[in-house]
């Protein structure tokens, strides 16, 4: 199995198991001890000056009708491990609906906000998934990129009497797989794994189709809009 095939199973593979977990943060952190990946704790880098930017209006729909939207605050990060960029997540919490020592840390601290909220067992609702289409792994040097997305989740985050916490928006990076395939010892019997969402083997040649969840990357991190 190429290495441009393989990554993308291991994309495909981790954005499923971020979906199934209530903790993006601990799933991630997850990720990167299985695979030797930095320290495997991860950090918030914050960007403390961000200029505060308004929820989308699918964010809106996503939370309605709660209505206290117009009162959250904004929290704009690098989620790292040991200096190495993982994702970039942006953050509307509601701080009427977290305690005052939450959004102390959230404002002064660098730590992830599914660890700052870990003790209210919250849960995720995403509403949109956005991946990079297959073929894209195809050329190195753009999926190599320590900035490209290689996938994209949105969530609302509620408490366990479905009180919203916070809208989040993630683009993982593409340097999660690629630093597990350039580290991989080479092989010319690697098969596809078979864990949900993996292709089974034999269906390689259809992995090149489009998904209705897949997007363009470019490598700012941004990405266009999507087919839903």
């Amino acid at each position: 199995m190429t290495d441009s095939l393989r990554s993308w199973n291991l994309m495909h593979a981790l954005s499923e198991r971020i979906l199934r977990a209530n903790s993006a943060t601990d799933e991630l952190e997850r990720w990167c001890r299985d695979h030797a990946i930095g320290d495997g704790k991860l950090v918030a880098q914050c960007a403390r000056q961000a200029r505060p930017e308004p929820l989308d209006d699918e964010s809106l729909e996503a939370i309605y009708p709660y209505a206290g939207h117009g009162r959250s605050r904004f929290r704009k990060v690098h989620l790292a491990t040991a200096g190495i960029v993982l994702a970039d997540a942006f953050n509307w919490f509601f701080p009427e609906n977290l305690t005052p020592a939450i959004c102390r840390k959230l404002d002064t601290t660098d730590i992830p906000f599914g660890r700052a909220i870990r003790h209210l067992s919250p849960h995720r609702r995403t509403y949109l998934v956005r991946r990079c289409m297959p073929g894209q792994f195809m050329d190195a040097d753009a999926a190599r990129d320590p900035a490209s997305t290689a996938f994209e989740h949105r969530a609302v985050v509620y408490d366990p009497d479905r009180v919203p916490l916070a809208v989040v928006h993630e683009r993982f990076r593409a340097t999660l797989v690629w630093r597990i395939i350039a580290d991989a010892p080479k092989s010319t019997n690697l098969q596809p794994a078979h864990h949900a969402g993996a292709l089974a083997p034999g269906l390689t040649a259809r992995l090149f189709q489009r998904h209705p969840h897949d997007f363009d990357v470019v490598s700012s991190g941004s990405a266009t809009a999507a087919s839903r």
